[in-house]
């Protein structure tokens, strides 16, 4: 399976018969878990990854190709979560994330 939007992985549980994880990641090695652990679950998975965390590990190293976005069997959409500054926001969606939360106004026209 490959990347998937919010949207597409939101949607098959609109009859509220399963949830889907979704996992604050801050390194490698959590985001690696996460995905081990839904594809021996064969279940869908939400990576969120907040700015706030960007200190210990870039964006690029937390984003979609290195969170396995791309390489997992299982369907995963990429959150980039309380996104605060317009550099973090762009970086994101140039690099895939399927979705950004933007926690202060940007001023974004």
């Amino acid at each position: 399976m490959t990347l998937v939007k919010m949207s597409k992985l939101l949607s098959p549980i609109r009859d509220n018969s399963y949830a889907i994880g979704a996992f604050n990641v801050s390194n490698m090695e959590m985001t690696m878990g996460a995905v081990k652990a839904a594809e021996e679950l064969q279940a869908p998975l939400l990576l969120q990854i907040a700015e706030s965390r960007l200190a210990y590990s870039p964006l690029s190293v937390l984003g979609v190709d290195a969170g396995c976005g791309t390489q997992a069997s299982v369907p995963v959409a990429v959150h980039l979560d309380h996104g605060t500054t317009w550099e973090t926001i762009e970086m994101a969606l140039k690099l895939g994330f399927t979705s950004v939360y933007v926690l202060m106004d940007l001023n974004i026209r």
